[in-house]
Parts: C-alpha cells; sequence; structure tokens
C-alpha cells in the first residue's frame, strides 16, 4: 500500500521530540530568556539596530551597592549577558536547543493577541463576508493606527 509521505516540518518536528539532549544545559534552572525587539532610539528618527531581536535573562538575585566604593553589584553574572539574533525564529530555537525557559516580549505579542482576537471574531460572525470584513478592517486599524484609516481613503479614492 501506498503511504502518505510526511512534509519535512512534520519530519523536523518528529526529530526534534525524539532527540535527548546531548550534553546538559550550560545555564542554571532558575534562568529565564526574555526576547524582545528593542525600541527605537529616541534620540533619532532612524530604524538602525531595531530589526534585531535581542535574549536577555531575568535577574535572578537583587543588586546591592557596595560599601566601600558606593558601586552597585550583583552575583548573578547571566545579567551582563545579551545576545542578538536576527529574527524571532531563531532566538526562540536557540533558547529550545539550549533548554531556558523563555518569555516574549513586545511588537510581535500584542500583534499576535490581536490576530488571535479578530480571527476569533470572524469565526463568530457565522461566515458574514461584511463581519469579517469590518474585523479584518479594524485588525488593521488596531496594528497600523491612523495609517489604516489613511490606506483605506486612498482606496475607496
Amino acid at each position: 500500500m501506498l503511504q502518505q509521505a510526511k512534509s519535512a516540518g512534520e519530519r523536523w518536528a518528529e526529530r526534534m521530540a525524539a532527540r535527548a539532549p546531548l550534553t546538559p544545559s550550560r545555564f542554571p534552572n532558575d534562568a529565564l530568556a526574555i526576547i524582545y525587539r528593542p525600541a527605537r532610539s529616541a534620540m533619532t528618527s532612524g530604524r538602525a539596530r531595531s530589526r534585531e531581536w535581542k535574549l536577555r535573562f531575568a535577574p535572578s538575585s537583587p543588586q546591592f551597592i557596595e560599601p566601600l566604593m558606593g558601586w552597585t553589584g550583583t552575583q548573578d553574572c547571566l545579567a551582563q549577558l545579551e545576545l542578538t539574533f536576527p529574527s524571532l525564529e531563531s532566538a526562540v530555537s536557540y533558547a529550545r536547543r539550549n533548554g531556558i525557559p523563555y518569555q516574549l516580549q513586545g511588537a510581535a505579542q500584542v500583534a499576535a493577541k490581536v490576530e488571535q482576537f479578530a480571527d476569533a471574531k470572524c469565526a463568530d460572525a457565522a461566515g458574514g463576508q461584511g463581519a469579517a470584513q469590518a474585523w479584518r478592517f479594524e485588525r488593521r486599524e488596531i496594528i497600523l493606527g491612523n495609517r489604516a484609516r489613511d490606506l483605506d481613503s486612498r482606496m475607496t479614492a
């Protein structure tokens, strides 16, 4: 009998699920990675270094003031570490590969929530084309802000 061929994504997911970690994690058990896209600098209108994603670690111990010099110190060495990635997927795959629990922050998380909310509302509209179109416009308006109204007025004119 002929068998259905699996897609490359399915084969990759099976391989990753079956693979045991080759080495123990180099990070402490209480390490938490925070993945975010940095905001552009307020001092410039440029967008340099705002398209890349950063992975930093949440502090695991409080900071203290050194009594002799008055400097701020910490016992947490991971607080100094910040990694840069070209995409969200590469940052998430790095955290998963090393067994680090991670938390997403920023615009990608907000856009994903808006997408899920709008898709659920479109499904609840009982397949009505007008309601689905209205929800799509509202989703564009939430994501793009006033630019959505400008785009819509240009398209109708």
